[in-house]
């Protein structure tokens, strides 16, 4: 079958392919048919032709990327803004920043969450537009932001329409759909033990109704550079400004465990990105600082048995939790020595808990170690040995005992 003539420009709308190649500046060419028809879209993008069906103006392609809506006439102009919260020792209501934050300004620990807001303004009332956005998953192989959660999930504090006149009279979310290359966790396998439960979130909008997400576009190489991007849509009512709110995940070493996450790295390697507003690029870049994100205490805990009463138990034959803010995880079962469970929690109080002492119908003692209970700040380590020992059966309540002196 011949190729299909490339259609002439004439007339035609410019569309990127995708996020990717919008960073490279890579234009497709897309020609309507009659009005008043299903609209079949023949889109180049390089040397491949994709074919499109739209009835309302928009078109999405089969692996689905959805191609920005039909604009406004009017220009209209997008910025990119993070929060910063104050330093670790001083911390501040969030505010807004068009920059880069580092120790000075803000303060995140791992697996927190940092907000971010996109300011759109110029719009025409009633009229679609679309957003893309992408952010670094992997620097050098090591995980920074892996996904994207809701606006307000770590700092309560956070206002998208902070400084904003007017903004904030209708406020709408849609849902953040699961990243699957996330979910399968560090082995790329699903249905495993290291899958990885992403924090469920929405994306906030304030002054626009959404009308849809793309699929996630990823781009590089996880054991180097990588990204992650995706397009969402709005609609306009009558405001000339909407903001769209969200915020980005910071990796920690419990999901991605023996994959390094980005602490270690020196600079900014933690960034999220505008990449365009209805296809027009922006390339608005915001970074965070490694010395900005602070590592949660760690406890390593240790479970001894001691069978010499009759017992047969071992170590992962009993679950135990602690109790602190956000431990991860929430429950596990015993690790002998030399080994280990690692915990991560909010700095503060904490404390180890055994949740149950029999197994086999043999109860067990409990004892917990000097770094089983106690208060760690951020980056602070401690070692925790809990100890079950089997307990002899008391005579008084063995069915099986046989007084010798009761005939």
């Amino acid at each position: 079958m011949p190729e299909p003539s490339r259609p002439s420009s004439v007339g035609a709308v410019r569309l990127p392919c995708s996020v990717e190649a919008l960073r490279h500046s890579q234009p497709l060419v897309q020609r309507r048919a009659p009005v008043g028809k299903v609209r079949p879209w023949l889109a180049w993008c390089g040397t491949s032709l994709l074919a499109f069906a739209s009835t309302d103006g928009r078109c999405a392609r089969q692996d689905g990327w959805i191609a920005p809506a039909p604009k406004a006439t009017s220009a209209v102009g997008a910025t990119l803004e993070q929060c910063v919260n104050g330093t670790l020792a001083a911390p501040a209501p969030c505010t807004w920043i068009a920059g880069s934050a580092n120790s000075s300004t803000a303060h995140w620990l791992e697996g927190d969450s940092v907000p971010v807001r996109v300011v759109i303004s110029g719009l025409q009332p009633a009229t679609s537009h679309s957003v893309s956005i992408e952010w670094d998953t992997t620097r050098q192989g090591q995980h920074p932001y892996d996904y994207l959660t809701g606006v307000y999930r770590s700092e309560g504090s956070a206002n998208p329409c902070l400084g904003l006149t007017g903004c904030g009279a209708s406020i709408v979310t849609y849902p953040i759909p699961p990243d699957p290359s996330v979910s399968l966790g560090p082995d790329g396998v699903p249905g495993t033990e290291d899958d990885i439960v992403q924090v469920p979130g929405s994306f906030s909008w304030y002054d626009g109704t959404p009308t849809g997400v793309s699929s996630y576009v990823f781009a590089g190489s996880p054991a180097g550079d990588s990204t992650t991007g995706l397009t969402v849509q709005f609609d306009t009512g009558s405001s000339s400004t909407v903001v769209l709110a969200f915020s980005a995940h910071i990796a920690t070493r419990n999901d991605w465990a023996p994959a390094p996450v980005a602490l270690d790295l020196t600079g900014a390697p933690y960034h999220v990105r505008l990449v365009a507003v209805d296809g027009v690029s922006v390339s608005q870049d915001r970074s965070v600082s490694e010395a900005a994100v602070y590592r949660r205490p760690e406890l390593g805990v240790s479970v001894v048995v001691v069978n010499d009463d009759g017992g047969s138990a071992v170590a992962s034959d009993f679950v135990l939790t602690v109790n602190a803010v956000d431990p991860e995880p929430l429950g596990f079962l015993g690790t002998p020595p030399p080994g280990s469970t690692l915990v991560w929690f909010r700095p503060g109080s904490y404390a180890v808990l055994a949740e149950g002492s029999e197994f086999g119908g043999v109860n067990y003692a409990v004892a917990y170690g000097a770094g089983c209970s106690g208060n760690l700040a951020v980056a602070q380590g401690a070692t925790c040995t809990v100890t079950y020992d089997d307990l002899k059966p008391n005579p008084l309540f063995d069915d099986s005992f046989e007084d010798p002196e009761i005939p």
